[in-house]
């Protein structure tokens, strides 16, 4: 049987650190992944953070929360106690059995994540709207029909007995008439009057023909019409309860007094005994230097590029190489859960072709008087262009765009607050968006280690933007590292 992901635990490594030093340049979970493991294996672990929260990226805003962004002043996210949004990773594969071996073993709880609802809404520039669960349905029940009739002259391997077994699943999995093989709607699509008590026996919607149903798909986002875009976003997904902060508080907890808070990283020097590391304190201004056996950098390519270091002439090349995704997320409180009270829409997306495409509604907190709606989650460019305005600008346009799906939307918000990675100085990027190129040149140069200082992160991955890959490229470089130590331990 094949494994349900590429690792469900850290690798069991022998012998012993015995004592040696290694300086872990960030506290994201790359970081604090390889210091917990390290640690255990008896090595002296310190990291150095130049923020003052452990996490990196996995990071949850709430009220009273400080954003800084380059070219803003900062602001504070001013949300009602007890409310959150996630900027960074918001959701867990039920795949990613390494980010959930951590959350069972330092037992942060888990909720289920909806990340596909079939209730939600597909809107139309023209102000149109139709629920996802009628489109999606009305194409299937098409296709099917389109197939069933023509199975028998397939120019496939099909013989007569396939084609009938593939006609009877057709049959069966889309309510097509037994001998016409007609699609006239189920009530998968929906109701135009529920079934209820008395004579209310319920009236299915007619269906839309393909021609209609092709003509809303040329005007919605492809994704609107995916179910499932790919293995990552199978049902069930999970996020922690109260924050995915939750996460990187437990990996914190199991680092006592290891992590330096607000020292930033200015130089990284080494010779063939050990590395030197010159960190300032951001609380006093003064340089401190620090030294160790080895190194390991978890620090966004995006940012060691601007740190001076004796990094040999490919790997500063690596550095640039990589590049980083500008992406941004906004949370709007909301006065009231209206998408529940009145949409019967619990978790889930809605989507349109507005400027900022798809809203998601909170998998948590069901019923409550309110709540935090993601009022966007866009990239790239559109990142770029829309990071530029003032948070009451951006709040503003997604308004705007989250108003074609609800039309009295703006009378719900409360509060809003954005984030936008490539204006974190210490993240400079969402993730990193590779090419072929990067991945043949930079990403293999940075699997092996310059010198004494080695490379761990969700870039050095094939899983980027995910927090299992951050926890995985940290296996592979600790178990490494461990090897080198264990040669130079017998010489």
């Amino acid at each position: 049987m094949l494994p349900a992901s590429a690792a469900a635990e850290p690798p069991r490594l022998e012998g012993s650190g015995d004592g040696r030093r290694i300086l872990i340049l960030g506290a994201g979970l790359a970081g604090m992944t390889a210091a917990i493991e390290l640690t255990a294996l008896g090595y002296d672990c310190t990291i150095l953070e130049a923020r003052d929260r452990a996490g990196g990226r996995v990071f949850t805003m709430r009220g009273g929360t400080t954003l800084s962004q380059l070219g803003h002043p900062d602001s504070v996210v001013p949300y009602d106690e007890g409310q959150w949004f996630n900027p960074g990773p918001w959701r867990i594969p039920h795949s990613h059995e390494s980010t959930l071996h951590y959350c069972r073993r330092f037992s942060v709880p888990l909720e289920v994540f909806i990340n596909d609802n079939e209730n939600g809404w597909v809107a139309t520039k023209d102000g149109e709207r139709i629920r996802l669960h009628t489109l999606r349905t009305d194409l299937r029940g098409n296709v099917a029909e389109l197939l069933a009739k023509s199975a028998g002259d397939l120019d496939s391997d099909l013989d007569d007995g396939d084609t009938e077994r593939l006609t009877e699943f057709l049959r069966n999995e889309m309510g097509l008439g037994s001998k016409e093989l007609a699609y006239t709607g189920t009530d998968a699509r929906g109701y135009k009057t529920f079934p209820g008590a008395g004579s209310r026996s319920g009236v299915v919607g007619d269906p839309l023909s393909l021609s209609n149903v092709l003509d809303w798909a040329g005007d919605v986002p492809g994704a609107a019409l995916l179910s499932l875009p790919s293995r990552y976003f199978q049902q069930p997904m999970f996020h922690p309860v109260g924050g995915m902060d939750r996460i990187s508080a437990a990996f914190e907890a199991q680092l006592p007094e290891r992590i330096l808070f607000r020292h930033e990283v200015r130089s990284v020097r080494q010779d063939a005994v050990g590395v030197r590391v010159i960190a300032r304190d951001l609380g006093t201004g003064a340089d401190r230097e620090i030294t160790a056996d080895y190194a390991i950098a978890t620090i966004p390519t995006s940012v060691l590029n601007q740190i001076e270091g004796d990094w040999s002439r490919e790997t500063r090349r690596a550095f640039a190489d990589i590049p980083y995704f500008p992406v941004g997320k906004l949370g709007f409180q909301m006065a009231d859960r209206f998408w529940e009270t009145d949409e019967q829409i619990f978790g889930g997306h809605s989507f349109t072709n507005a400027e900022m495409g798809t809203i998601t509604y909170p998998s948590d907190e069901y019923l409550s008087p309110k709540g935090i709606l993601q009022g966007f989650y866009i990239f790239g460019g559109q990142a770029s262009q829309i990071s530029a305005l003032s948070q009451e600008e951006r709040s503003q346009r997604a308004v705007a765009s989250a108003s074609s799906i609800h039309s009295d939307f703006g009378d719900h918000v409360k509060s809003a607050a954005s984030f936008f990675w490539h204006l974190e100085r210490y993240s400079l990027g969402g993730w990193a968006e590779h090419t072929r190129e990067s991945r043949e040149g930079a990403y293999t140069h940075l699997l092996e280690p310059d010198g004494r200082v080695y490379f761990a992160g969700e870039h050095l991955s094939h899983l980027p933007a995910w927090m299992a890959g951050a926890i995985e490229s940290a296996w592979f470089t600790m178990e490494r590292l461990h090897e080198r130590a264990q040669q130079e331990n017998q010489q």
